[in-house]
């Protein structure tokens, strides 16, 4: 209890060994939120991308311009792939990324709800 309070996680409340979460906490928890909000609208825009698809980077860099750059697009594919939700077909400049089978019949929210139902191994 000592270090959280120290840290400014908890603070005491009243008397006693009652305690409360603080205000620095609070705030800790609000931008975890909206960070992983923000991850979550990109892993969608990715796989909507993919569906049905077979792209290159080059390809998703293009489509996603405006909500990530390639090295986020190289990170992102590199993490699904690792959880068995894309697959690549090629080596390097050939490499094209699509939904794996068992994902391929699914679209739209189906698609990034079961995506996301898979235990990740590399996050």
């Amino acid at each position: 209890m000592e270090q959280l309070e120290k840290s400014g996680l908890i603070r005491r409340s009243g008397h006693g060994d009652r305690y409360t979460l603080s205000e620095d906490y609070h705030a800790l928890v609000n931008d975890g939120l909206r960070i992983a909000k923000r991850y979550v609208v990109k892993v969608e825009q990715l796989l909507y991308a993919l569906q049905g698809n077979a792209l290159k980077i080059g390809d998703l860099e293009e489509q996603l311009s405006d909500l990530l750059n390639r090295n986020q697009i190289k990170y992102l594919l590199t993490k699904l792939k690792a959880d068995k939700v894309l697959k690549v077909d090629g080596k390097i400049k050939g490499a094209r990324y699509s939904i794996e089978d068992n994902y391929a019949q699914l679209r739209g929210n189906a698609l990034v709800k079961s995506s996301y139902s898979r235990p990740k191994k590399s996050l």
